[in-house]
């Protein structure tokens, strides 16, 4: 019973970044109706809020309230948990390549604030001192989000292992 404990507190933080992710795949669906290549990210943000979201259904009915669940719901995690651990391992990779390499992290920043300063819509340009600092924070937060994702995924096949007689066939009726 231990062990659920960290496994909720984590299942509440990934709720938060569901409430994220759902705001920007909102965003990156009106791009991508526009230009099909953002499908993919679409899809991807779509697969990592149902992975959460699911999960967080097995969490609440299945460990907590102990009631049987849909052997739909079993598959839905176990499907979409792949594609979280590719997310989380693709960005961790990106951060800490981000973080070793900073030269090309100041370079990507350096070419969005020469656009800017040429943009003719800018009224007041940002500083690179803050770009950097935006930057940074935002690597941080996604190394956290990407860390507690693969815990969370780890602890899930763990739970689903435990508590794989709740996905039995023999619903109620």
């Amino acid at each position: 019973m231990n062990s659920i404990i960290p496994y909720k507190i984590i299942s509440y933080i990934l709720l938060f970044f569901a409430f994220i992710f759902t705001l920007s795949g909102l965003l990156v669906l009106m791009f991508a109706l526009a230009s099909p290549v953002l499908l993919f990210t679409f899809l991807l943000i779509a697969f990592i809020v149902t992975y959460i979201i699911s999960s967080f259904i097995f969490l609440q009915r299945g460990i907590i309230a102990g009631k049987k669940l849909k052997p739909r719901l079993e598959r839905n995690i176990r499907r979409t948990a792949y594609v979280v651990l590719f997310f989380a391992v693709m960005n961790l990779f990106q951060i800490i390549s981000g973080l070793y390499h900073p030269a090309a992290i100041n370079e990507s920043i350096d070419q969005m604030l020469s656009l800017q300063k040429n943009s003719l819509h800018t009224a007041t340009p940002y500083s690179p001192d803050l770009f950097h600092k935006v930057v940074k924070i935002t690597m941080y937060i996604m190394a956290f989000g990407a860390a507690t994702m693969l815990i969370h995924v780890y602890e899930t096949f763990k739970f689903l292992k435990q508590y794989a007689h709740l996905f039995s066939e023999e619903q109620q009726l």
